[in-house]
Protein backbone atom coordinates (compact mmCIF):
# COMPACT_ATOMS: atom_id res chain seq x y z
CA UNK A 1 0.00 0.00 0.00
CA UNK A 2 2.87 2.46 1.26
CA UNK A 3 4.52 1.56 -2.38
CA UNK A 4 1.20 2.26 -4.21
CA UNK A 5 1.01 5.79 -2.59
CA UNK A 6 4.62 6.55 -3.51
CA UNK A 7 4.18 5.57 -7.22
CA UNK A 8 0.98 8.32 -7.31
CA UNK A 9 2.72 10.81 -5.40
CA UNK A 10 5.71 10.85 -8.04
CA UNK A 11 3.08 10.12 -10.60
CA UNK A 12 1.22 13.17 -9.94
CA UNK A 13 4.48 15.10 -9.68
CA UNK A 14 5.46 14.72 -12.93
CA UNK A 15 2.09 15.15 -14.66
CA UNK A 16 2.17 18.46 -12.57
CA UNK A 17 5.56 18.95 -14.31
CA UNK A 18 4.06 18.21 -17.98
CA UNK A 19 0.66 20.00 -17.00
CA UNK A 20 2.80 23.34 -16.19
CA UNK A 21 5.39 22.98 -19.65
CA UNK A 22 2.27 22.57 -21.54
CA UNK A 23 0.84 25.98 -19.72
CA UNK A 24 3.54 27.24 -20.15
CA UNK A 25 3.76 26.71 -24.00
CA UNK A 26 -0.29 27.65 -24.55
CA UNK A 27 -0.08 30.90 -22.45
CA UNK A 28 3.47 31.72 -24.66
CA UNK A 29 1.22 31.89 -27.56
CA UNK A 30 -1.64 33.30 -26.70
CA UNK A 31 0.59 36.03 -25.35
CA UNK A 32 2.88 36.65 -28.35
CA UNK A 33 1.54 34.34 -31.23
CA UNK A 34 4.85 32.77 -31.59
CA UNK A 35 5.01 29.11 -30.66
CA UNK A 36 8.40 29.23 -28.40
CA UNK A 37 9.75 25.67 -27.41
CA UNK A 38 12.15 28.02 -25.20
CA UNK A 39 9.87 25.94 -22.42
CA UNK A 40 12.51 23.54 -22.71
CA UNK A 41 15.76 25.01 -22.19
CA UNK A 42 14.09 27.10 -18.98
CA UNK A 43 13.28 23.79 -18.01
CA UNK A 44 16.60 22.36 -18.71
CA UNK A 45 18.04 26.02 -16.71
CA UNK A 46 16.05 25.51 -13.59
CA UNK A 47 17.08 21.38 -13.29
CA UNK A 48 20.77 22.72 -13.99
CA UNK A 49 20.71 25.29 -11.13
CA UNK A 50 18.61 23.43 -8.71
CA UNK A 51 21.64 20.18 -9.15
CA UNK A 52 24.17 22.93 -8.27
CA UNK A 53 21.92 24.30 -5.02
CA UNK A 54 21.22 20.59 -3.88
CA UNK A 55 24.75 20.59 -3.04
CA UNK A 56 24.58 24.18 -1.50
CA UNK A 57 27.27 25.76 -4.56
CA UNK A 58 26.22 28.71 -6.30
CA UNK A 59 25.87 28.55 -10.17
CA UNK A 60 28.06 31.51 -10.62
CA UNK A 61 31.22 32.52 -8.51
CA UNK A 62 30.76 35.82 -7.65
CA UNK A 63 34.05 37.10 -6.92
CA UNK A 64 35.39 37.65 -3.42
CA UNK A 65 32.04 35.43 -1.67
CA UNK A 66 32.25 32.11 -1.04
CA UNK A 67 31.51 29.00 -3.64
CA UNK A 68 29.17 27.44 -1.43
CA UNK A 69 26.62 28.84 1.55
CA UNK A 70 25.16 26.38 4.50
CA UNK A 71 21.85 27.24 5.04
CA UNK A 72 21.31 24.39 7.18
CA UNK A 73 21.96 21.35 4.25
CA UNK A 74 21.51 21.64 0.38
CA UNK A 75 18.05 21.19 0.14
CA UNK A 76 16.93 24.27 2.85
CA UNK A 77 19.75 26.06 0.51
CA UNK A 78 17.79 25.36 -2.76
CA UNK A 79 14.79 26.07 -1.50
CA UNK A 80 15.49 29.19 0.07
CA UNK A 81 17.43 30.80 -3.09
CA UNK A 82 14.74 29.37 -5.58
CA UNK A 83 11.74 31.37 -3.01
CA UNK A 84 13.89 34.36 -3.57
CA UNK A 85 14.58 34.14 -7.52
CA UNK A 86 10.77 33.32 -7.37
CA UNK A 87 9.64 36.08 -5.69
CA UNK A 88 11.74 38.41 -7.32
CA UNK A 89 11.13 37.55 -11.09
CA UNK A 90 7.10 37.25 -10.32
CA UNK A 91 6.89 40.74 -8.81
CA UNK A 92 9.20 42.44 -11.09
CA UNK A 93 7.38 41.08 -13.93
CA UNK A 94 3.77 41.80 -12.86
CA UNK A 95 4.94 45.34 -11.17
CA UNK A 96 5.91 46.44 -14.83
CA UNK A 97 2.64 44.79 -16.77
CA UNK A 98 0.43 46.82 -14.05
CA UNK A 99 2.31 49.70 -14.63
CA UNK A 100 1.94 49.94 -18.09
CA UNK A 101 -1.60 49.10 -18.93
CA UNK A 102 -3.60 51.77 -16.75
CA UNK A 103 -1.34 55.09 -17.74
CA UNK A 104 -1.96 53.31 -21.68
CA UNK A 105 -6.19 52.96 -21.00
CA UNK A 106 -5.38 56.65 -19.07
CA UNK A 107 -4.07 57.68 -22.16
CA UNK A 108 -6.81 56.68 -24.59
CA UNK A 109 -9.54 57.93 -22.70
CA UNK A 110 -8.03 61.18 -22.45
CA UNK A 111 -7.81 60.61 -27.02
CA UNK A 112 -11.23 59.73 -26.94
CA UNK A 113 -13.59 61.74 -24.67
CA UNK A 114 -14.48 63.83 -27.45
CA UNK A 115 -16.27 61.20 -28.69
CA UNK A 116 -19.27 61.10 -26.25
CA UNK A 117 -20.43 63.46 -29.30
CA UNK A 118 -21.67 61.42 -32.12
CA UNK A 119 -21.90 64.49 -34.04
CA UNK A 120 -18.09 64.90 -33.31
CA UNK A 121 -17.01 61.11 -34.15
CA UNK A 122 -18.98 61.88 -37.66
CA UNK A 123 -17.09 65.10 -38.08
CA UNK A 124 -14.01 62.72 -37.72
CA UNK A 125 -14.46 60.04 -39.98
CA UNK A 126 -16.67 57.81 -38.41
CA UNK A 127 -20.11 56.77 -39.58
CA UNK A 128 -22.89 54.10 -38.43
CA UNK A 129 -21.90 50.52 -38.71
CA UNK A 130 -24.60 48.01 -40.07
CA UNK A 131 -24.03 44.07 -40.03
CA UNK A 132 -25.10 42.64 -43.46
CA UNK A 133 -28.42 42.62 -42.50
CA UNK A 134 -28.59 46.03 -41.68
CA UNK A 135 -28.70 45.69 -38.03
CA UNK A 136 -26.82 48.40 -36.00
CA UNK A 137 -26.88 47.08 -32.19
CA UNK A 138 -25.25 43.78 -32.13
CA UNK A 139 -25.62 41.64 -29.15
CA UNK A 140 -25.38 37.78 -27.98
CA UNK A 141 -27.87 36.12 -26.56
CA UNK A 142 -26.63 34.64 -23.13
CA UNK A 143 -23.55 36.46 -23.59
CA UNK A 144 -24.38 39.98 -23.89
CA UNK A 145 -23.73 42.79 -26.16
CA UNK A 146 -21.66 45.19 -27.95
CA UNK A 147 -23.90 47.82 -29.01
CA UNK A 148 -23.73 50.48 -31.53
CA UNK A 149 -20.55 50.84 -34.27
CA UNK A 150 -19.66 53.75 -35.23
CA UNK A 151 -16.51 53.02 -37.91
CA UNK A 152 -14.05 54.80 -39.54
CA UNK A 153 -13.03 53.25 -42.94
CA UNK A 154 -9.85 55.08 -43.20
CA UNK A 155 -8.11 53.62 -40.22
CA UNK A 156 -9.86 50.14 -41.20
CA UNK A 157 -8.11 50.02 -44.38
CA UNK A 158 -4.83 50.92 -42.53
CA UNK A 159 -2.85 47.77 -41.58
CA UNK A 160 -1.55 49.78 -38.80
CA UNK A 161 -2.91 50.11 -35.39
CA UNK A 162 -2.54 53.45 -33.37
CA UNK A 163 -3.23 53.16 -29.97
CA UNK A 164 -5.07 56.23 -29.74
CA UNK A 165 -6.81 56.39 -32.92
CA UNK A 166 -9.15 52.81 -32.50
CA UNK A 167 -10.81 52.12 -35.96
CA UNK A 168 -14.36 52.22 -34.22
CA UNK A 169 -16.31 53.70 -31.44
CA UNK A 170 -19.22 51.54 -29.59
CA UNK A 171 -21.89 53.08 -27.58
CA UNK A 172 -23.66 51.46 -25.42
CA UNK A 173 -27.84 52.29 -25.90
CA UNK A 174 -29.82 53.20 -22.45
CA UNK A 175 -33.41 52.76 -21.44
CA UNK A 176 -34.70 55.54 -23.32
CA UNK A 177 -32.42 54.79 -26.91
CA UNK A 178 -29.89 57.10 -25.61
CA UNK A 179 -26.94 56.20 -27.05
CA UNK A 180 -23.39 56.23 -24.39
CA UNK A 181 -19.71 55.70 -25.60
CA UNK A 182 -18.86 52.82 -23.71
CA UNK A 183 -15.62 50.84 -25.59
CA UNK A 184 -13.40 51.43 -28.22
CA UNK A 185 -12.46 48.57 -30.90
CA UNK A 186 -9.42 48.27 -32.66
CA UNK A 187 -9.62 46.04 -36.30
CA UNK A 188 -7.38 45.11 -38.71
CA UNK A 189 -7.59 43.15 -41.99
CA UNK A 190 -6.18 39.96 -41.70
CA UNK A 191 -4.63 39.67 -44.97
CA UNK A 192 -3.28 43.58 -44.82
CA UNK A 193 -1.67 42.48 -41.31
CA UNK A 194 -0.22 39.21 -42.25
CA UNK A 195 1.53 40.24 -45.19
CA UNK A 196 3.91 42.18 -42.63
CA UNK A 197 3.87 40.08 -39.65
CA UNK A 198 4.06 36.49 -38.58
CA UNK A 199 1.81 37.16 -35.44
CA UNK A 200 -1.25 38.33 -34.76
CA UNK A 201 -1.63 41.82 -33.04
CA UNK A 202 -1.81 42.48 -29.79
CA UNK A 203 -2.22 45.86 -27.73
CA UNK A 204 -2.25 46.34 -23.87
CA UNK A 205 -0.87 42.73 -23.33
CA UNK A 206 -4.05 41.24 -25.07
CA UNK A 207 -4.08 39.68 -28.23
CA UNK A 208 -6.86 40.31 -30.97
CA UNK A 209 -9.69 38.15 -32.20
CA UNK A 210 -9.78 36.48 -35.32
CA UNK A 211 -12.92 36.48 -36.87
CA UNK A 212 -13.07 34.45 -39.97
CA UNK A 213 -15.52 34.94 -43.13
CA UNK A 214 -18.43 34.85 -43.72
CA UNK A 215 -19.34 36.56 -40.75
CA UNK A 216 -21.87 38.98 -39.74
CA UNK A 217 -20.72 41.92 -41.23
CA UNK A 218 -19.90 41.08 -44.87
CA UNK A 219 -15.76 41.73 -43.67
CA UNK A 220 -13.09 39.02 -44.89
CA UNK A 221 -10.95 37.71 -42.00
CA UNK A 222 -10.27 40.34 -39.68
CA UNK A 223 -8.69 41.16 -36.38
CA UNK A 224 -10.32 42.88 -33.33
CA UNK A 225 -9.78 43.96 -29.49
CA UNK A 226 -12.80 45.72 -27.70
CA UNK A 227 -11.75 47.81 -24.73
CA UNK A 228 -14.36 48.69 -22.48
CA UNK A 229 -12.79 52.11 -21.39
CA UNK A 230 -15.54 54.34 -20.68
CA UNK A 231 -18.35 51.33 -19.49
CA UNK A 232 -17.72 48.57 -16.30
CA UNK A 233 -17.39 45.31 -18.26
CA UNK A 234 -18.02 42.51 -15.23
CA UNK A 235 -16.30 39.96 -18.30
CA UNK A 236 -13.24 41.63 -18.53
CA UNK A 237 -12.00 44.90 -19.95
CA UNK A 238 -10.90 43.33 -23.06
CA UNK A 239 -13.80 40.67 -23.38
CA UNK A 240 -15.91 41.29 -26.48
CA UNK A 241 -19.30 41.10 -25.15
CA UNK A 242 -20.51 43.12 -21.92
CA UNK A 243 -23.70 41.22 -20.08
CA UNK A 244 -24.60 44.35 -19.01
CA UNK A 245 -25.27 45.79 -22.43
CA UNK A 246 -28.41 45.29 -24.42
CA UNK A 247 -29.65 45.95 -27.26
CA UNK A 248 -33.67 47.53 -27.91
CA UNK A 249 -35.88 44.64 -28.82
Amino acid sequence: MDQHAVFLLLGLANGGVFAALALALVVTYRSSGVLNFATGAVALLSAYIYSFLRQGELILVVPGLPRSVSLGGPVPFAAAVGLTLGLVGWTATFAMANASTPDQLAALKKATDRFHSIAVAEQSGYGLLTDAAGIACIDMPGMGGMGVHWANGTLVGDPAIWKNHPEALVYAPGPDGTLTLAAVEYVVLKSAWDATHTYPPKLFGHVFNLTTAPNRYGLPDFYSLHVWVWKHNRAGTFAPWNPAVTCPS
